[in-house]
């Protein structure tokens, strides 16, 4: 586990070099604060007194609900901390690269596109961590905080491996465009992250990209107890429109036998046929009625297991 006391990068090595209007060390007069940043940088709505900032990293960086869901997660990806696909090769395969400020769904995929959330400013300025990382070592949230911390930036090892996954992350406004940052000062700062061990990390992190399709299954059926529905975004009513249509179609059997249906006697002939076609679309409809409520429970069924089959055989597996 790295140090809690130690910043992993040097002031050199430092990307963001904004000079931080601490609000502890205004009275120290020094001639640097007066042309400082007042906030946390690039949020000028986020002062840098200590609530605001921790609940700022809370919002940015905390997974509860995958917190939460760690024990079935190799349901919904392999358990390989480095299991993270460059930039240049989600290209490769088709995905689309959608940057989202939801820490939730960093590095959720589906078939055509990869969620990443930008990195924030702050975790690249060595003044912010030395103050509101280092400084705060001795809080009983400091390990998990700084833990998140280490996690995400070591995803960005893994994200950015070539001076193209570079370029495409600036494209993508994955990292913040700063005067001189090229290739060369990006490897020398993100080095600092490449080689980390899995105990200095989140265990959300411990998973490196998962897929959305299986990860929905997972909130579905292990997620944590909430009100409303828990199955759909919007409760369906179809299910009570089916059972309608059957019951009315059954009390249509039962009113027009069909044995009578054949006879000519059975009141005039064209309340005959009306009768005939009312039993025909009848059967019909409990026909279809019946073949969708198969489908309907046999299908997701079947992909379910088929899901959990794949994650179970491959949740310690070898990355090829």
């Amino acid at each position: 586990m790295l140090p809690l006391s130690r910043i992993p990068y040097s002031e050199e090595e430092a990307l963001d070099s904004t000079v931080l209007k601490i609000p502890s060390q205004v009275a120290a007069q020094d001639p640097a604060i007066s042309c400082s940043a007042g906030y946390v940088p690039n949020y000028p709505s986020i002062s840098l007194h200590k609530v605001e900032v921790d609940q700022f990293l809370r919002d940015e960086l905390s997974t509860p609900l995958l917190d939460y869901l760690y024990p079935q997660l190799w349901l919904a990806g392999k358990k390989s901390s480095r299991k993270i696909d460059a930039l240049h090769r989600q290209l490769t395969k088709g995905r689309t690269i959608l940057a989202s400020e939801e820490p939730k769904l960093h590095l959720v995929w589906d078939r055509a596109h990869i969620f990443i959330k930008p990195v924030p400013a702050c975790l690249l300025n060595y003044q912010f961590w030395e103050h509101y990382i280092r400084g705060t070592i001795h809080e009983p949230t400091a390990a998990g905080k700084y833990s998140e911390l280490l996690s995400f930036l070591r995803s960005y090892a893994f994200l950015i491996k070539h001076p193209s996954d570079f370029e495409l992350a600036l494209q993508n406004h994955l990292i913040p465009r700063y005067p001189g940052l090229d290739w060369l000062k990006w490897s020398r700062f993100i080095n600092n992250f490449r080689h980390l061990k899995d105990d200095s990390i989140a265990r959300r992190y411990h998973y490196g990209q998962l897929r959305i399709s299986r990860l929905n299954w997972v909130v579905r059926i292990y997620g944590p107890p909430r009100p409303g529905s828990i199955m759909f975004y919007k409760i369906p009513f179809w299910n009570t429109a089916s059972l309608s249509l059957t019951l009315s179609s059954m009390q249509v059997m039962i009113a027009v036998p069909a044995e009578q249906l054949g006879y000519p006697s059975l009141l005039a002939s064209g309340l005959q046929a009306m009768s005939r076609v009312f039993w025909v679309f009848s059967i019909m409809v409990m026909t279809i009625s019946a073949i969708g409520w198969v489908l309907l429970l046999v299908i997701p069924c079947a992909i379910i297991m088929r899901q959990v089959w794949y994650g179970f055989t491959h949740r310690n597996g070898l990355e090829i």
